[in-house]
């Protein structure tokens, strides 16, 4: 395709011009690179010290519905950490293991592929994530990386309680104001 440009008035120029540039990434045909996982920091390890699976992947984000309302679990439930599970962790964490994830600011979500849980799957991404990775509950870091996975319930405590370890508790407030930059 190629387009004409008048330049003056007696100058008239023809040069090519791309239909739709965006075509072929929308159309599938561009093979991006995976997205890197984290290996340090603030991720799940085993018990020897190697990252345990699938921590330092980005967590997936599907679409759910809560309340009636669809949308990016992000966007309906807020940002922060987030422990995911089609499990009602709410039922197998203990009450001081529930304090600390909530003094951190983390959704607890419980989420299914009906009206059981607090989420309804509705694209299906998290079921395709529990069957994909043999886990029933995730537990991702504020940046949407996997802090780790876990299957039964005593895993679900074994991770939290790594996370509760991994991360201190925020910071008392200062007992005095702290002075403005001059």
């Amino acid at each position: 395709v190629h387009r004409a440009v008048d330049w003056e008035p007696f100058e008239i120029s023809v040069v090519p011009v791309p239909v739709d540039r965006d075509a072929a990434v929308r159309g599938g045909h561009v093979k991006f690179p995976d997205f890197p996982g984290l290996e340090h920091g603030i991720v799940y390890r085993t018990p020897t010290g190697e990252l345990a699976p699938h921590a330092g992947r980005l967590a997936p984000q599907g679409i759910v519905r809560i309340n009636g309302e669809e949308g990016l679990i992000d966007d309906l439930v807020g940002y922060g950490p987030q422990l995911i599970s089609r499990l009602p962790v709410t039922d197998i964490l203990d009450a001081e293991q529930l304090a600390r994830l909530k003094q951190l600011g983390t959704r607890i979500v419980h989420v299914s592929d009906d009206e059981s849980g607090d989420a309804v799957d509705v694209d299906g991404t998290y079921r395709d994530f529990w069957d994909a990775t043999g886990a029933s509950t995730l537990l991702s870091r504020p940046d949407v990386y996997l802090f780790g996975v876990a299957d039964s319930e005593r895993e679900i405590g074994d991770l939290v309680d790594a996370f509760l370890r991994a991360v201190p508790p925020p910071a008392a407030a200062h007992a005095e104001p702290v002075p403005a930059m001059a």
